[in-house]
């Protein structure tokens, strides 16, 4: 059963495990096995126009920039799965809950890799496991892009292209041997007028790349 140690850019840790991560790479140990994507553009709102007028178009810059954070941290989110082809749902149980953006969702295995099967993040997992890593992934990337954090900042910066960029890192062992590392990137960008009436533009894109080790790594 393999183990996972999970770093995002906000952790203390990050910078070390990012350190780490390069020094494989310039030590040649790193074979990159997989490079796959998925992107979204624009968001959309979940009323029942799905439309990109967060709020309604009489809306405020407060209203419109509280409503886009709570639609947009789930989508970072729901392109983070696609990206990484976690299933959105499992044990019966929807893990996408935005239906109005859900099947927009661009997804592609980039080159030299196209072709060859999309890598799924847990893959090995089933039922009761596969939920459960789901959500520690979830809710490690949920601490990157919470609501209140999307709304503020698109407030503070209306007027101007708001970008929204984060890095998660994955050690994966099997019986403490660093077996993979998994970076997975997230680029999103936002504009919000400071005038009502118009909509909210935007754009996020989530990329994973997936590396082996070539040589296995005891850990001391």
């Amino acid at each position: 059963m393999d183990s996972d140690a999970i770093y995002v850019n906000i952790d203390r840790e990050f910078n070390y495990s990012l350190a780490v991560f390069n020094d494989l790479i310039q030590e040649n140990q790193l074979k990159k096995t997989h490079d796959q994507q998925a992107w979204l553009n624009p968001i959309k709102s979940a009323n029942s126009e799905g439309d990109s007028f967060f709020g309604g178009k009489k809306a405020t810059l407060n209203q419109r920039s509280y409503q886009f954070g709570r639609t947009a941290s789930s989508v970072f989110r729901m392109v983070m799965f696609r990206a990484v082809q976690i299933p959105n749902e499992i044990n019966g149980t929807r893990i996408w809950p935005e239906a109005a953006n859900e099947n927009r969702i661009q997804f592609q295995v980039l080159p030299p890799f196209a072709g060859q099967d999309p890598f799924q993040l847990i893959r090995d997992a089933k039922g009761a496991d596969l939920k459960s890593r789901a959500e520690r992934i979830w809710a490690e990337y949920d601490r990157v892009f919470p609501p209140s954090f999307i709304k503020s900042k698109m407030l503070r910066e209306a007027g101007t292209w708001v970008n929204f960029e984060n890095e998660m890192l994955i050690f994966r062992y099997d019986n403490n041997t660093l077996i993979q590392v998994i970076k997975i990137g997230t680029k999103a960008a936002a504009f919000m007028e400071q005038n009502n009436g118009f909509p909210i533009t935007s754009k996020v894109k989530v990329k994973l790349r997936r590396k082996m080790i070539h040589l296995q790594l005891q850990v001391m």
